[in-house]
């Protein structure tokens, strides 16, 4: 018995999407190449140290008493960059970025083109199916995972730790931010780009 031909398990994502004329516009999400999906991998394996070590550091805060002073974890001082971010051009591709600037998408329908074409490659199709379906809301992207493999929140600052994914704008991606150090019992504001525990990091 020999191996077959490789052949893509699901189908490229198209979704329809009003342009500036009012009209519903079919576009098709190219699938990722090997070096985006290695860094998506990263950047969500970065985004859920981050979190996961401020929840503990949180949970320190909490259980502390009057009078002591909580042991806490220091942040990793990753750098976050247009070049190591899912930014919409990286994950759309330049073609389709491009064209759904051309034809006057919104901001925020190019947003969740990206969130959903991240999650399809972080948590699978169903997942991303729901959270496009949602428009974008966390809790059913929660609900439409398998348990013990929804990754992080890509926004630290937030008190849940099922949301959004910290978001590129849809027209343009945001520069360098660093995270660094941050005082004791201070939260985190992070990082780039527009969901709890890790399983796909």
């Amino acid at each position: 018995m020999s191996f077959e031909d490789f052949k893509a398990f699901n189908e490229n994502i198209t979704v329809r999407v009003p342009t500036r004329y009012g009209d519903l516009k079919k576009y098709t999400i190219p699938p990722l190449d090997a070096k985006t999906g290695i860094e998506l991998r990263l950047f969500q394996s970065r985004v859920n140290e981050i979190v996961e070590i401020s929840q503990r550091n949180e949970q320190k805060i909490k259980n502390t008493k009057d009078g002591e002073t909580p042991d806490l974890e220091e942040l990793p001082d990753y750098e976050f960059t247009d070049d190591n971010s899912p930014t919409p051009q990286k994950i759309l591709g330049e073609k389709l970025h491009q064209q759904l600037l051309d034809d006057g998408v919104t901001a925020e329908a190019v947003q969740l083109m990206t969130d959903t074409a991240f999650w399809d490659f972080l948590a699978g199709r169903e997942a991303a199916e729901a959270y496009w379906n949602s428009g974008g809301d966390p809790k059913v992207l929660a609900r439409a995972t398998p348990a013990g493999s929804m990754p992080s929140t890509t926004n630290t600052g937030e008190e849940n730790t099922t949301q959004k994914r910290a978001s590129t704008s849809g027209t343009k991606s945001r520069k360098k931010t660093t995270t660094g150090s941050t005082k004791k019992g201070q939260k985190r504001q992070s990082t780039t780009s527009k969901s709890s525990a890790n399983g796909n990091s």
